[in-house]
Order: structure tokens, then C-alpha cells, then sequence
């Protein structure tokens, strides 16, 4: 059987958390996750760099492709029949979620009934045919004002659509971020 992620150590640290070992915890800082040191900036590029052409090549020859301990499914077929089984492949986020949570288990750590209980709240609240064209009308803007301001040359990826999409949320859900590109990038 194959094992995923790191499950052991989530549990172990929360059973430390639990008996009160740990020490409080230190304020949550973004840039606590970025890469350091020149290698490791290196390694991050590189692996940008290579993403796209690699799953490009498994889609064509290794539609499961095992790499960095986990199983990568890369066609839409079978990502579509394991969703349709929740029992045999759960959500991988579950004890994250609940960390970060205080103990309750919500979005990306939810499976089956709960995340379709879960999915229907949420859809009562985002309707696409009320919301379509407050988000069409964000979109042209944002994008509108960065290709104006742009001088002729844009990095498509992340000055056009990642900006776009980050401005976009960040109005729709009435988000606050200081940094919106960090916010995208988290």
C-alpha cells in the first residue's frame, strides 16, 4: 500500500501539542515558507521550469507517475474515478486543516458526506448566476488596468492571470492582504 504524505509525524506532534510539550506557537509570517539560500532558489526555479513539461510527458506515457513519495494522476479520467471514491482515496489535508482549525476539520480536509454538506453551504452563499457579473466586470478591470500600465511587455503568468485572480478574490471575498503576491503565492 502506498503511503502518503507524513500522517506519523502530524500525529505525533499533535499528541505532543495535546500533553502541552510544545511551546506556544509563533505567529503565523509568509515568509517563513520562502526558499533559502541559493541552492535551494535554484531548485525552486528549476522545478517551475520543469513542472509543465513533466506531467506533459507522463499525461502521454505515465498517467500514474509515482515521484517524491506520492502517486501523481495526471489524466482527467482517472482523476474524475478516484473522486467518485472517497472510501479508497481520501483527502491528503485532513490533520492539517484540523491543526490549523483548533480541532475542527473543514474545506480541504473534508471527504464524502461532510464535504458535500459543506460544498452545499458554500454554494448558498457564491452563486455564479447572481455573481457572474461582478466577477466578469472585476476581471476586465484588473486585467484591463494591468495590460494599460504594462508598457507593452507582461509576464502573462504572474503579473496578468495570478494578479488578476488574487484581485479578483481578495474583492469578491472581501479579503484583507497587505501583499496581494504573497497572498497568490500562499
Amino acid at each position: 500500500m502506498a503511503k502518503t504524505k507524513y500522517f506519523e509525524g502530524i500525529k505525533a506532534a499533535q499528541a505532543q501539542d495535546a500533553a502541552g510539550m510544545q511551546s506556544a506557537l509563533t505567529p503565523f509570517n509568509i515568509s517563513d515558507l520562502a526558499e533559502k539560500g541559493f541552492a535551494a532558489k535554484l531548485k525552486g526555479a528549476l522545478f517551475q521550469k520543469l513542472i509543465g513539461p513533466v506531467y506533459a510527458v507522463s499525461r502521454r506515457f505515465f498517467p500514474v507517475m509515482r515521484a517524491a513519495g506520492f502517486y501523481h494522476i495526471t489524466r482527467d479520467a482517472q482523476v474524475r474515478q478516484i473522486l467518485l471514491r472517497p472510501d479508497d482515496f481520501t483527502v491528503p489535508f485532513g490533520p492539517e486543516m484540523a491543526q490549523l482549525a483548533g480541532g475542527v476539520t473543514f474545506a480541504l480536509g473534508l471527504d464524502g458526506a461532510a464535504q458535500q454538506r459543506q460544498n452545499a453551504i458554500v454554494r448558498q452563499i457564491i452563486q455564479p448566476e447572481r455573481d457572474i457579473k461582478l466577477i466578469t466586470d472585476l476581471t476586465r478591470n484588473f486585467s484591463g488596468a494591468l495590460l494599460e500600465n504594462s508598457k507593452g511587455r507582461i509576464d502573462v503568468i504572474n503579473d496578468l492571470f495570478k494578479r488578476t485572480a488574487t484581485e479578483v478574490c481578495i474583492r469578491y471575498f472581501g479579503i484583507s492582504a497587505e501583499d496581494p503576491d504573497a497572498f497568490a503565492d500562499w
